[in-house]
């Protein structure tokens, strides 16, 4: 797609805001970073450094291990039950989605708004970075089933008192919750336990070639993309990446 075209498409889809800087200059492909890109997207892993079950950026582990000596004082035991997640596992999961959406009768483009209420494209999603990383208390309670939903850091829930701990001293450290409850935000829904370390992934964000990642993902063989209508890529890359705490855009 030519740089004119993708800004076309982006309009069409009623993306309002200015282009941001790193969108300009992306149309010559000979000076696209390939490696960078396949970083950003989970493919390139050896800038990661292995940390307990997952792997970290490196500047996101050290403010990490800070914030988690931090919340130990105060009886708080923060788990890293998601970090790094590849390119793979992430196209894993989402197929996964949509066979069983597709499934239950709906078509490809209704199974894809369904699968991204919650899970990113793969290629697209904030856990590639090493910089994101979903968290519980592992000194509470753990509630039986999935772990990571929403009533489990409302108040009454297990991870409660953790929650309110992070509102008030993650960002010390460099840690923003990564979506959260705004009705006017774009993108995936409130995610009380997802939290971004801050410098390195607006550095990230910052390098994105919105079309050279949207000219990769269309030779990944993602299942049912070549089924999904042409505006939905430029515009899932729009709202799901920028729908973030404001605190984390550029």
């Amino acid at each position: 797609m030519k740089r004119l075209d993708f800004i076309k498409a982006l309009a069409i889809s009623g993306l309002s805001i200015p282009l941001l800087p790193y969108f300009q200059n992306v149309s010559n492909v000979d000076k696209i970073d390939e490696k960078a890109l396949k970083r950003l997207m989970g493919i390139e892993t050896d800038h990661l450094v292995a940390f307990e079950d997952t792997f970290l950026e490196e500047k996101t582990l050290s403010a990490f291990r800070s914030l988690k000596k931090a919340a130990s004082k105060d009886g708080i035991d923060i788990k890293i039950v998601s970090g790094f997640r590849s390119f793979q596992r992430q196209k894993e999961i989402v197929e996964s989605k949509l066979d069983f959406w597709k499934k239950k009768g709906y078509s490809t483009l209704e199974a894809y708004q369904k699968i991204t209420v919650f899970s990113s494209i793969p290629g697209t999603s904030r856990h590639h970075w090493g910089t994101d990383i979903d968290l519980i208390d592992n000194s509470s309670t753990l509630p039986e089933g999935d772990l990571l939903i929403q009533k489990n850091y409302a108040k009454n829930g297990a991870f409660y008192n953790f929650s309110q701990w992070m509102q008030e001293n993650a960002a010390d450290y460099g840690f923003y919750l990564t979506y959260p409850e705004d009705e006017n935000r774009s993108g995936f829904a409130f995610e009380p336990w997802h939290f971004s370390y801050r410098d390195a992934s607006l550095k990230n964000l910052k390098s994105i070639d919105f079309e050279a990642l949207q000219s990769e993902l269309t030779k990944r063989n993602i299942k049912g993309f070549n089924e999904l209508p042409n505006d939905f890529l430029p515009k899932y890359l729009k709202d799901y990446m920028y729908g973030i705490n404001p605190m984390l855009m550029p």
